[in-house]
């Protein structure tokens, strides 16, 4: 800071070490920024900021002038649905198109996974036999619609690189962008996630956590799936209802 003051910061998380992690990175910046452990610190009410990853449900209660608590990571949901996160403390994320392009990558992965029926090859691989699908039973990409629920960072990066593949890809939005995004059509408004599940041959899910979007892949979402579509669950645990999955797929 301009008059030499140090900003205060504490890590809060109950998954990691967050200085093992990141403190080598901010050694440069200790003029300017210092964050500590919880129980390194003397004074609680010089904290300004936080840098966490699923804290404690009472982790920020120590800090009553905390002003920012920034994830490490795309997800936020484990701090805003945090009991003591206080109600005038401003939530930052990291924004990586690195990050987006890696999970990117390994979206695209799945798709041809489904789409090729690899796991056809591979058990037939691990027996030393030869068996050739039948060709009339795969479909060219471009007649296997692609569903993407949220937009986003991640979802933009992944519509990018289905896309590039052939694949039509049809988006459940919260709103549809401004601008034309070649090869995807949009679904936008209340039961849009659902009116995408029933147009997908191959459905990725990167929502975020909201208490909109907990427990959305349900029985009856799973219903509205067409026979034979493939979910790639990219999205947090809470989204998906396991006993019902376990029972469409009975």
């Amino acid at each position: 800071m301009a008059d030499g003051r140090v900003i205060e910061g504490v890590y809060l998380s109950t998954a990691f070490d967050l200085h093992a992690l990141y403190g080598h990175a901010l050694t440069p910046h200790a003029g300017t920024i210092r964050l500590r452990h919880p129980h390194e610190i003397d004074d609680p009410s010089a904290i300004r900021f936080a840098l966490s990853w699923r804290p404690a449900d009472d982790a920020f209660d120590p800090y009553p002038n905390l002003r920012l608590a920034h994830s490490i990571a795309a997800g936020v949901d484990s701090i805003i649905n945090c009991p003591s996160l206080p109600k005038d403390a401003l939530v930052a994320r990291v924004r990586d198109p690195d990050q987006g392009d890696m999970l990117a990558g390994f979206a695209a992965w799945h798709v041809i996974w489904h789409h090729r029926n690899m796991r056809h090859h591979i058990v037939h691989e691990a027996k030393h036999e030869w068996a050739r699908l039948i060709p009339s039973i795969m479909k060219p990409p471009r007649d296997t619609p692609v569903g993407i629920l949220g937009f986003g960072l991640m979802g933009r990066a992944i519509a990018r690189a289905v896309t590039a593949m052939g694949f039509p890809v049809v988006a459940a939005a919260r709103s549809a962008p401004a601008e034309d995004v070649p090869g995807v059509r949009f679904e936008s408004g209340e039961g849009a996630a659902l009116r995408v599940a029933e147009q997908a041959a191959i459905l990725i899910n990167v929502l975020p956590l909201t208490q909109e979007t907990r427990g959305l892949l349900n029985l009856d979402f799973f219903n509205r799936m067409p026979e034979g579509a493939a979910l790639i669950q990219l999205g947090r645990g809470e989204h998906l209802v396991e006993a019902d999955l376990l029972r469409a797929l009975d």
